[in-house]
């Protein structure tokens, strides 16, 4: 999926929702597009001028939280790659990672909700 990181946004969340409701046949399938789209919106978050430079353009404060969701990637990028490997993976396993992600974006919206509209002390 291309397209701005809003719309990805949107893809993954339409995406987790059909990974919740699917029956199990339709899961392994799911797993494998949430990797893909997984991959391209990371890749595309850290990409130089994408969020980190919005981020500390705005507000350098928020960094340390910037650094931690960019290490979340990886470690969500492993367990999607994990479940992707696996032709009939544990429902349990795939509500973790389902609420992992949704977690994830929560408090990168949140991040970037701070950095772009609180008030860090410059003058106005």
């Amino acid at each position: 999926m291309a397209g701005t990181i809003a719309e990805q946004h949107h893809h993954l969340r339409t995406l987790l929702t059909e990974i919740e409701a699917a029956d199990a046949t339709a899961v392994p399938a799911l797993i494998l597009e949430l990797k893909d789209a997984l991959e391209k919106h990371f890749a595309d978050e850290e990409a130089p001028g994408a969020f980190d430079d919005i981020v500390r353009t705005n507000a350098a404060n928020v960094s340390p939280r910037l650094v931690q969701l960019f290490r979340e990637h990886a470690y969500i990028l492993r367990k999607v790659n994990a479940l992707a490997g696996d032709p009939d993976p544990r429902a349990r396993d795939v509500l973790r990672l389902v609420q992992a992600i949704r977690l994830h974006e929560t408090n990168e919206m949140e991040l970037l909700t701070d950095a772009l509209y609180d008030d860090h002390g410059g003058s106005g």
